[in-house]
Formats: structure tokens, sequence, C-alpha cells
């Protein structure tokens, strides 16, 4: 079983951390999910937006990277850092005031 973690960039990754695997985590909810092309995913509490790339980057979905505390400016640094900036789209917001 190949690591995850092996397809993306391991400075980019551990730099922009805020939990413990979150790509991990997130690969494990989608399991569950029926996620493909033209889906749109919101990402509520995304943090540096790593699970919003792994979303985009492995099932092409849009995806709206929702958090608080990391400013969307930030967040869009780090998506056009992948060149996912036409399907993430990173949103400064508290969940119960989202645009």
């Amino acid at each position: 079983m190949s690591n995850i973690y092996d397809r993306y960039d391991k400075e980019f990754v551990y730099s922009n951390l805020m939990g413990p695997k979150v790509i991990r985590l997130a690969e494990e909810v989608c399991k569950h999910l029926d996620l493909h092309s033209g889906i749109k995913v919101l990402d509520l509490g995304c943090g540096k937006v790593l699970s919003s790339i792994f979303l985009a980057k492995d099932y092409g979905v849009t995806v709206f990277a929702t958090d608080l505390w990391i400013p969307a400016s930030e967040n869009f640094e780090r998506v056009k850092a992948m060149n996912l900036e036409h399907l993430v789209y990173p949103i400064h917001a508290e969940a119960h005031a989202l645009p």
C-alpha cells in the first residue's frame, strides 16, 4: 500500500500542517463519498488548505476552502503554488456567516 504523502511535496505539506495527517484523514473520509469532477465541496475549517488541495488534485472537485483563522489571501498563495486556482477558492468566514 502506497503512502498518500508520497504523491505530495513533503516540504510543502510539512510546512503547512495544522494537525496530524490532514491528507490521510481526508482520504479516509473520501472512501465513503462519490467524488468526481464537477462536484462542489465545502471544506469548512480547511486550515492551511491542505485538505482542499488534496480534494481538488485527487478528485478534480471544486472546493470552497473556508476558514476563520487563516486569511483567504494566504491560502490562495498556497493554492497557486499547486496550480489549483481554477478548482480551489479560499474564503475567510465564520461558519454561521458564510457569504
